[in-house]
């Protein structure tokens, strides 16, 4: 579930400036870039390199060529060897072949088991989108709601849940977060998770704590599109005009998820509440929490709105399909609107209440 965070207005199309600044942000992040950037900044330190020398010891005009492209053919091979290095071991699960042999003949089972290991095979993980990790979430409940039934295999599953624990992840900006499956081994021993809902209080004692808890899970979620000033946006927060609800554990008063919904006013005086994030921990998966997260925004007075809208990524289809359960209609796309990877944003709005 993706939302972007700043989005003025509802008829705002991303200016010229902002689509040159995703083009070349996208273009730095390829591997084209980087090999090529590596190889200018090789040759230009092996001629400089060169030139040191020849302070001290003579030398033929001739070499410079030679410290050129040797340089560059260093430079570009150096950052190969360290991207083949990062990209990953393929490694085997004798816990999955097993489950499988179990289920052999469920398709739904089979399709879990397959996408799992298509996630873990390679470690460390590369995301290409952030709600991957979601999807690969979703799929290890739904193999722990079948397992957790069978005493002869609960023992495998958990070996397996361990062997994750700990794993680095690699987002699609380059930065990393760590795979965690405390809640699907809590789920594999029978426990229900309840969640709550309550709306961020500014004067809270707690208030420090939980926002951090929600950027943490902002960073999960959106990779790259989010702001890291956090005390700036910790001071945004805190302004009446937006209101940040909370989904919680009842039982740690662990933060699971968060809306952040803002009033905003156009130029003609009408008033939009824009969802600038929906955001759920990739761990907090089918209980209901973007649910809870939506049944709390819309039990409010909403009528001097003209309409709610947020933004979602083209190929969010599952965000997209729950947006739509909750009455939001895609209305236009805003091009090149997300990075990390570029990507199209539709803006999806819906009635402020349902008549």
């Amino acid at each position: 579930m993706e939302t972007q965070l700043n989005l003025p207005h509802l008829s705002r199309s991303p200016s010229w400036c902002d689509q040159v600044s995703v083009q070349i942000d996208s273009c730095i992040n390829t591997k084209v870039f980087r090999v090529f950037f590596s190889a200018l900044v090789g040759s230009n330190l092996a001629t400089a390199g060169l030139l040191i020398a020849a302070l001290s010891f003579p030398f033929s005009v001739t070499l410079l060529p030679v410290a050129l492209i040797g340089g560059g053919v260093a430079g570009a091979a150096a950052t190969l060897f360290y991207e083949w290095l990062i990209s990953g071991t393929t490694e085997e699960y004798e816990e999955l072949r097993q489950i499988a042999h179990a289920y052999e003949g469920t398709p739904r089972m089979m399709e879990a088991l397959h996408a799992v290991d298509q996630f873990v095979k390679t470690n460390p993980v590369q995301l290409e989108q952030s709600y991957d990790y979601h999807n690969f979430h979703h799929e290890l409940t739904v193999i722990t709601e079948q397992v957790k039934t069978r005493a002869d295999l609960r023992g495998i599953w958990e070996t397996f849940l361990n062997r994750l624990e700990g794993r680095t992840i690699y987002q699609p900006d380059g930065n990393t977060t760590t795979l965690h499956t405390g809640m699907e081994r809590e789920r594999l021993a029978g426990r229900n998770f309840e969640v709550i809902t309550e709306r961020l209080d500014p004067a809270s004692p707690h208030f420090n704590r939980e926002t951090e808890q929600a950027f943490a899970i902002a960073e999960e979620c959106f990779a790259g599109n989010t702001s890291s000033r956090r005390d700036a946006l910790r001071a945004v927060w805190r302004n009446p005009h937006n209101q940040i609800h909370l989904a919680k554990r009842r039982d740690t008063g662990e933060v699971l998820g968060y809306v952040w919904a803002r009033e905003e006013r156009d130029q003609q005086g009408r008033e939009f509440l824009h969802i600038c994030n929906v955001a759920r921990k990739a761990e907090a998966c089918s209980i209901g929490v973007a649910n809870r997260l939506f049944q709390q925004v819309f039990a409010q007075p909403l009528n001097r709105f003209s309409s709610v809208y947020l933004e979602v990524r083209e190929s969010n289809r599952d965000a997209i399909a729950l947006y739509t359960q909750w009455g939001f209609r895609s209305q236009q796309v805003h091009t090149n609107y997300f990075t990390h990877p570029l990507e199209n944003a539709h803006v999806m709005t819906r009635a402020p209440v349902i008549t």
